[in-house]
């Protein structure tokens, strides 16, 4: 009975360690005096990771790091750190016995975990919580919920170590029932694969206890002594005494018929073992049997040594209470017969010695801070520095990419149309020789295309030079009016032609800063397309507005047959040649080279419909 208790308690123990699990270099020194925490999280984070390696070597040091942390985690509102505390106080609890405090407590800290979604240690205390019940409170249908629900919520996880808990757990209840033996051994099977995954030796341990139980009627009683005494050596040396413990009882009780004289030293030593680790209350089994067997056989002396020894360590704590207060009592006595003068000499050396003390701690801690001040802050320079420097790069990186997708884009879906047509119609006349009024019309076709080609590739062209690293942009005051009448002046030939009304609405005080090339080849495209896409007879407006030292200029002409969706997205590089508008085809390039000329002297530019019109319109700082 005691070996099935001792497994389900170490069980639950386990089960705990693995949201604190060490390292290598962490094992050397967790039990070395706590450092210096600032961070009050990181400090309660420390004492539950001392609470925790205490649990299986000293328990009322463990039990003193827990509290530490609850209250420093109940002050600060340390949701995480309350959490873990309270599963502390809970395996506090379990190893003392108390279930339905152990229960409290992890119920508790279930709470915390699912307060800050902590799925991993939600886990791990549901499986607590389950062995609980079931085996020491015979709250079966809780216990299977809750087991249930921590191998569903432990499934979904992305690092399974956790699942080696929970198929241990799964183990535990299935080895109760004599017709699902073989689904425990598979259970225990995979708990050891996974505990061998992530080198979890307590788990390993743990594993090997078992089978070295399962397999002790195949053995020599001597080999398996010996198994279980390297096995309670390996737990001894991981400092976890209390599978030691568990070790030494289950070899002790299987032995036992066997040879029992051999098999009670093995009760002995887990009985000192426990006492050494603050176990009393988990050792009441063992010094029943122990002393049952020392006055069964005739040695009354050891069962009664036995006997003051549980007692006496039983009432220890009070005990030790009781030599404290008489202690104070006496320097407090001694001390009121000191003479006066001897008093206030000690005084004065002791203000001395705190004086040069404090002095001296004082000079080391400025020091440390000025330390780590300079360092702190020279690190923080050399950071924003780099970090400056990849910013910078990734921008220039960024730059770089769009101007090579924007070019390859307008290459694409520009050029690629033009001359698609030229090699057709050369093609056709391959293949079937025009007569000559066909071949001129194809010719004029061709200088059409090929002068449409030409115009495309000179704005790329611009485009292109303004996107170098080399251009540096400058802008200057310039008069709107001079700007607009200069471009109006190219297209006059065009504007009779069509017999076009232009009217400007300019004042000539109105002035722009920007670079006169860039924006002259806004303007000569906005007024070339405005002449070109008005019907015969139409009218043309540019009209100029000031707001908050900013000059918008609108370009007005009956014509393009676009609706506002369309007008939205003149400005883009469109998908494929046939999602552009056929009336206004051939002006896509040069509509993105104007946008992206407008934005680098600081504008923007849009398409919208007045009425009958529709308005290109512009917006750059005024001058």
């Amino acid at each position: 009975m005691f070996m099935m208790k001792t497994l389900s308690i170490a069980l639950i123990y386990l089960c705990t360690l693995l949201p604190t699990a060490p390292s290598k270099s962490q094992v050397k020194t967790y039990l070395s005096p706590e450092e210096s925490v600032n961070d009050s999280t990181k400090l309660v984070d420390h004492y539950n990771f001392l609470a925790s390696k205490y649990a299986t070597i000293q328990l009322d040091s463990s039990y003193y790091y827990c509290s530490l942390a609850k209250n420093l985690a109940d002050r600060i509102d340390y949701t995480k750190g309350k959490g873990m505390a309270m599963h502390n106080i809970g395996i506090y609890h379990t190893l003392r016995n108390n279930w339905i405090s152990a229960a409290n407590y992890y119920a508790q800290a279930l709470d915390q975990f699912e307060e800050t979604g902590d799925t991993e240690n939600t886990v791990i205390t549901m499986s607590d919580i389950a062995s609980s019940y079931y085996f020491y409170q015979n709250r079966e249908e809780e216990a299977i919920y809750f087991f249930r629900e921590a191998i569903r919520r432990g499934a979904h996880l992305a690092k399974d170590s956790v699942n080696a808990y929970a198929w241990i757990n799964y183990y535990s209840i299935l080895q109760k029932d004599s017709t699902k033996l073989d689904s425990a051994k598979l259970a225990l099977e995979e708990a050891k694969r996974i505990a061998l995954k992530y080198h979890d030796q307590r788990i390993i341990l743990y594993t090997e206890l078992i089978e070295a139980t399962h397999e002790f009627d195949t053995l020599r009683w001597q080999a398996g002594e010996k198994k279980f005494i390297s096995l309670a050596d390996s737990a001894i040396a991981m400092r976890d005494h209390y599978l030691a413990i568990q070790a030494y009882c289950t070899v002790c009780q299987l032995l036992y018929p066997v040879v029992p004289d051999t098999a009670i030293k093995f009760y002995q030593k887990a009985y000192d073992l426990g006492l050494e680790s603050g176990y009393f209350e988990a050792l009441t089994d063992v010094a029943y049997s122990l002393f049952s067997h020392y006055m069964k056989h005739g040695q009354e002396d050891k069962a009664l040594q036995l006997a003051d020894t549980f007692i006496n360590n039983a009432h220890r704590a009070e005990q030790l209470k009781k030599e404290q207060r008489h202690f104070n009592l006496e320097y407090l006595l001694k001390n009121s017969e000191n003479t006066n003068e001897t008093l206030a000499n000690n005084n004065r050396k002791l203000a001395l010695s705190v004086m040069v003390i404090l002095a001296v701690f004082l000079i080391i801690i400025t020091f440390i801070f000025y330390s780590s001040y300079r360092k702190a802050r020279q690190y923080a320079i050399l950071m924003k520095n780099k970090n400056d420097e990849i910013t910078e790069k990734n921008k220039q990186l960024n730059n770089e990419a769009e101007f090579k997708n924007k070019l390859l884009s307008i290459i694409a879906h520009d050029f690629r149309t033009p001359l698609a047509n030229i090699i057709q119609l050369a093609a056709v006349h391959k293949d079937q020789p025009f007569d000559n009024a066909s071949l001129g019309m194809m010719l004029d076709a061709i200088s059409t295309t090929s002068q449409t080609t030409l115009d495309l590739f000179e704005n790329t062209l611009r485009w292109i030079k303004s996107q170098l690293p080399g251009f540096i942009y400058q802008p200057v005051p310039l008069s709107v009016n001079i700007l607009i009448d200069s471009a109006v002046d190219l297209y006059n030939d065009e504007i009779r032609q069509k017999h076009l009304q232009l009217r400007e609405n300019i004042s000539p005080e109105t002035g722009i800063l920007a670079d006169k090339e860039m924006v002259q080849f806004v303007n000569r495209n906005l007024i070339h397309n405005a002449i070109k896409f008005s019907p015969q007879n139409g009218s043309i407006e540019i009209n100029t507005a000031q707001n908050e030292g900013k000059v918008s200029i609108s370009i007005k002409n009956t014509g393009f047959q676009l609706n506002g969706e369309q007008l939205g997205h003149l400005f883009e590089i469109q998908g494929d040649s046939a999602s552009r508008n056929n009336q206004f085809k051939g002006a896509g390039v040069a509509l993105i080279i104007c946008k992206d000329f407008i934005e680098k002297m600081g504008g923007t530019i849009n398409a919208f419909r007045e009425g009958d019109f529709t308005v290109f319109q512009y917006e750059l700082p005024g001058a």
